[in-house]
């Protein structure tokens, strides 16, 4: 099975969106998941940037970064999916290249390693359209309230008796942006069907280790980010990347 992976990569203005190539553990950022996915048994490995710059960036760590997305598809609104159906469309039409499957992976998580991703690949049999990283909810519903039109604090799940301790509530799981493994026909639908790069109808669960599902939305992570490669194996991981060019 022939499997792109796709690293979606925003460059921007503001700080948050700036953090793809802001250093971590030595180097950018978006390097970490590329060298996570280069080696990897993924087919080939794209950036879908939306600068030249970043494409650049990508390219030096060994990525291929043949486009830079239109103006249309470089904001934070922009849905995963379309830039799925963009680099697919874009390999398609430049290389006659159709993979059986997608994996996308965020480069907002920096403690990937190869070989999890291979695990993760290995799920992805004939009876299922999608692999999609979960976790455990870190704040669970059953201990969450809502805002009701009177400007009252309520019950977000409400139900006669709630379990008095967290041994009592049942399991619930959340995305995590480690990975999503789709195969090719999901994206294939029309443009206003799926709009999740995982068919959670048909998909089986990959449960990312705590370190490794840590995903970096906030400066403030960054800094934690920094420190964790600082202190860990990760820390020596980040030092012996090394860019192609």
């Amino acid at each position: 099975m022939r499997i792109l992976g796709l690293i979606p990569a925003l460059y921007g203005s503001d700080e948050n969106r700036m953090r793809n190539i802001r250093s971590v553990g030595h180097h950018p950022l978006i390097a970490h998941t590329i060298n996570a996915a280069l080696g990897s048994n993924l087919d080939r490995v794209i950036v879908s940037a939306d600068e030249p710059s970043l494409a650049n960036i990508a390219r030096s760590f060994g990525a291929e970064a043949p486009f830079v997305r239109p103006v249309s598809m470089s904001s934070r609104q922009t849905c995963p999916t379309d830039i799925v159906r963009h680099a697919l469309d874009w390999v398609k039409h430049h290389d006659g290249y159709v993979p059986d499957a997608v994996c996308y992976l965020s480069p907002a998580c920096p403690f990937r390693r190869a070989y999890r991703i291979d695990q993760a690949i290995k799920l992805l049999t004939s009876d299922v359209d999608s692999v999609l990283s979960v976790v455990p909810v870190s704040q669970h519903p059953y201990k969450m309230f809502e805002c009701d039109a009177s400007g009252r604090l309520r019950d977000y799940v409400q139900m006669k008796k709630k379990p008095e301790h967290l041994d009592g509530l049942p399991a619930l799981y959340c995305a995590s942006g480690f990975l999503a493994i789709t195969k090719t026909r999901h994206f294939e639908l029309p443009a206003w069907g799926p709009r999740s790069v995982a068919n959670t109808r048909s998909f089986r669960p990959f449960y990312p280790e705590e370190e490794e599902a840590f995903e970096i939305t906030s400066s403030f992570q960054m800094e934690i980010a920094g420190l964790l490669f600082d202190g860990m194996a990760g820390g020596e991981r980040a030092c012996s990347l090394q860019k192609t060019a």
